[in-house]
């Protein structure tokens, strides 16, 4: 019984350090489903960004994980373009302890990503919404690239680029009303008269469009919701 015990805890300390590194679905993970309006509301800096590293370290008997960031491109906010920032999120494994919590965003070193991030402990930023505010970019195939030649097709044509979501986002219930939704990605419900009439889900907002775009309506909401 001892050896098989010792077998199940190595098993989850590995499942979870996989996991630190790549991309894990949580389907565990059950959450009130924000708005576009909401994340960028309660969010203190928007990036495109890269995470270059990551460590875990153990706070008051909790793991926490700390992914350094390469901010490719500010998109609004406090964290400029050509910095490196901080990222902590609850989870991480050290030695042979593993914690984990569905519904945190995870992070995969060179993959770029969209994050909606809030002030969080000195000298880092939490993802605002955990997973929520995390969206991953991915290429777009174009219906020709069999037929195209890739010596002649240039770069912006033959791999465009989309949002999704991150996998560890989880089930999202929809919000009753805006309130709730600006409750659930962390911000003040003061601010909620800033908030459109007929509020967008940010998934709807986000994800399968061009990077480009989303990264301009982004920009603009920043502006409009954070003007004093």
């Amino acid at each position: 019984m001892k050896v098989l015990a010792r077998l199940a805890v190595l098993a989850a300390a590995l499942s979870v350090a996989a996991a630190s590194t790549e991309e894990r679905p949580a389907e565990a993970a059950v959450s009130i489903a924000v708005t576009f309006d909401a994340l960028v509301l309660a969010s203190h800096a928007i990036v495109l960004g890269t995470p270059v590293e990551e460590h875990a370290q153990m706070e008051d008997g909790k793991i926490f994980t700390y992914t350094r960031l390469h901010v490719d491109a500010q998109v609004a906010g406090d964290a400029p373009t050509g910095s490196d920032v901080y990222v902590r999120a609850f989870g991480g494994v050290i030695d042979h302890i593993g914690m984990v919590s569905e519904g945190e965003p995870t992070f995969s070193v060179g993959k770029q990503q969209l994050l909606f991030l809030r002030h969080g402990v000195p000298g880092a930023y939490n993802v605002t919404a955990d997973a929520q505010g995390q969206f991953v970019t991915e290429p777009i195939t174009p219906i020709t690239s069999s037929i195209a030649s890739p010596a002649t097709a240039s770069p912006a044509t033959a791999t465009p680029a989309r949002f999704r979501q991150s996998r560890a986002t989880g089930l999202l219930l929809q919000p009753r009303n805006a309130l709730q939704a600006i409750d659930s990605a962390g911000a003040s419900t003061g601010q909620s008269i800033r908030v459109t009439a007929t509020p967008q889900l940010a998934t709807d907002v986000i994800c399968g469009r061009n990077t480009s775009e989303v990264v301009r309506d982004v920009a603009a909401a920043y502006r409009r919701l954070h003007a004093r």
